[in-house]
């Protein structure tokens, strides 16, 4: 478990080590769940209500600013350990508040590419302009005939599956997260978490385009 393991994966990395076993990394969480802060400090301070010491303490700002190196060790263990608590205290919090897609994101996109992306930005990467314009190509066709045949069957042809009150008001559900609508016995609810899947993913390859 690590807040932002892709960082430790390079720390690593450059000491000749790598991570092969199964991570959990909070900071992961937080992105999915589109968190404004995605620093463990605030994030423990607003989910946990923890206000955690600054690493300022230890390595001081500007001029007189040192390296972790040069702090000693009996300054430096407890707040390492207390970074280590932290982070076990705050994965299972952003966990419970994640929904089904979000859950779906982090073990099949997110978590698996992590250490992909970290050799990537050690080593560089030669990027396929044409096939990831294919790409985008085909997922576009997907949303688009996604959301036009789920427009077809709601009968409102600016019917928009991403709007949590459209949502409710057409399913008739408590809210408009992924979990709740693949619950849900309404013919419509795997249409409309399908067709926020692709747009996701829409999102995901826009990235790549502007790389």
């Amino acid at each position: 478990l690590a807040h932002n393991a892709k960082y430790e994966m390079e720390v690593l990395r450059a000491h000749g080590e790598t991570i092969t076993s199964k991570f959990d990394d909070s900071m992961l969480m937080a992105a999915l769940l589109g968190k404004e802060l995605k620093g463990l400090k605030p994030l423990a301070l607003a989910e946990c209500g923890v206000r955690m010491k600054s690493i300022d303490t230890l390595i001081g700002k500007g001029k007189s600013e040192i390296t972790m190196v040069d702090v000693p060790v009996q300054d430096a263990a407890p707040y390492a350990s207390a970074d280590a608590v932290m982070t076990w205290r705050l994965a299972p919090v952003l966990w419970r508040q994640m929904d089904e897609s979000d859950r779906w994101l982090y073990d099949s996109v997110e978590r698996p590419l992590t250490p992909i992306i970290a050799a990537m930005e050690a080593e560089g990467i030669a990027l396929d302009q044409v096939a990831v314009a294919e790409g985008m190509v085909i997922l576009v066709d997907r949303y688009e005939g996604q959301l036009a045949a789920l427009r077809t069957a709601t009968g409102k042809p600016k019917f928009n599956p991403r709007s949590p009150p459209q949502v409710v008001k057409l399913l008739g559900t408590e809210d408009s997260e992924s979990s709740t609508l693949q619950a849900s016995d309404h013919p419509l609810a795997k249409p409309i978490v399908e067709v926020r899947h692709t747009a996701k993913l829409i999102s995901y390859m826009q990235a790549i385009d502007r790389m």
